[in-house]
């Protein structure tokens, strides 16, 4: 798991199940 998209993931943890998601693939 790159640590780039486990940040993003910690960063969105409120909303990791719709924004974290794309916004995680829109950064990597």
């Amino acid at each position: 798991m790159p640590i780039g998209r486990t940040t993003c993931y910690f960063e969105c943890f409120l909303c990791l199940i719709f924004y974290a998601q794309q916004v995680c693939e829109g950064q990597l």
